[in-house]
């Protein structure tokens, strides 16, 4: 991971009877930090991006709470694959936290808008 030599404290969370999947929270010493420079808070994204991605009821709340809250939002809640066969498809949006990472929210099961 390019951290030999400097302080690293790690946790794996992992999820469901086998590995369905993993969670990996890092933390750099501060020195180590320093080091990295400013997070990308552009509202774009590059090859080599990754997104944490949560699952919620709400998509439209948590969006109006994140935009009041100044974070730079990358895509507002949209169907990325719409079908019209569908009468519920899935609605997402994607922003950054305070560190650049993108964060990404789904609501499933939103009734097709008519």
């Amino acid at each position: 991971m390019g951290t030999k030599g400097e302080t690293l404290r790690a946790i794996v969370v992992e999820s469901g009877d086998g590995v369905f999947g993993k969670l990996g929270i890092y933390q750099l010493s501060a020195a180590s930090v320093a080091k990295a420079g400013p997070p990308d808070l552009s509202t774009t994204t590059k090859v080599g991006d990754f997104a944490i991605v949560f699952t919620t009821n709400d998509i439209d709340g948590y969006t109006a709470k994140i935009k009041a809250a100044g974070y730079p939002i990358v895509s507002p809640p949209v169907v990325l694959r719409p079908n019209p066969a569908n009468e519920v498809q899935a609605r997402e949006m994607m922003f950054r936290d305070p560190d650049g990472v993108l964060v990404n929210l789904v609501q499933p099961g939103v009734p097709k808008r008519k």
